[in-house]
C-alpha cells in the first residue's frame, strides 16, 4: 500500500508528486495522478492507491537515503594534491614534503552518494 504522507517515486527512481483524482487530466480515471518533477517538463501517469499500473508506470514510496556523519583530515599540498586520512595522527604520520595545510572536516553524507 502506498503511503501518500511520504515521498513517492516511479519505479525507475524518478521523483514524483501526487495530486488527487479531481486533478486528473480529462479522460483519465483512477484515484491518483502523478506529475513528474525531474523530467524536463510535466509528464503524467496515473495509478491506483495500491501502486498498481493504471497508466504508464508503477509508483512506490521513496526511501530517503541513510545519512552518516563522517570526520576526516585532509593533507593539502602545494602542487594541488589532497590526501584524506581518518585521524589527525594518520595525516601527520603520512604527511609528505610540500604539505601546506592539514584541514579537519566534519560532514554528513547520504549512503551511496556519488556511486
Amino acid at each position: 500500500m502506498i503511503d501518500l504522507t511520504k515521498p513517492i517515486e516511479f519505479m525507475d527512481g524518478t521523483k514524483a508528486e501526487a495530486t488527487y483524482a479531481n486533478n486528473l487530466p480529462q479522460g483519465f480515471t483512477g484515484t491518483l495522478a502523478l506529475f513528474v518533477i525531474e523530467a524536463g517538463g510535466i509528464d503524467y501517469t496515473y495509478t491506483d492507491i495500491n501502486g498498481q499500473i493504471g497508466g504508464v508506470q508503477v509508483i512506490r514510496n521513496r526511501t530517503e537515503p541513510k545519512k552518516v556523519a563522517v570526520e576526516y583530515w585532509l593533507n593539502v599540498y602545494s602542487n594541488g594534491i589532497v590526501a584524506s586520512h581518518d585521524t589527525k595522527e594518520h595525516a601527520d604520520d603520512y604527511a609528505a614534503e610540500g604539505r601546506i595545510a592539514c584541514v579537519h572536516r566534519h560532514t554528513i553524507v547520504d549512503v551511496g552518494e556519488g556511486l
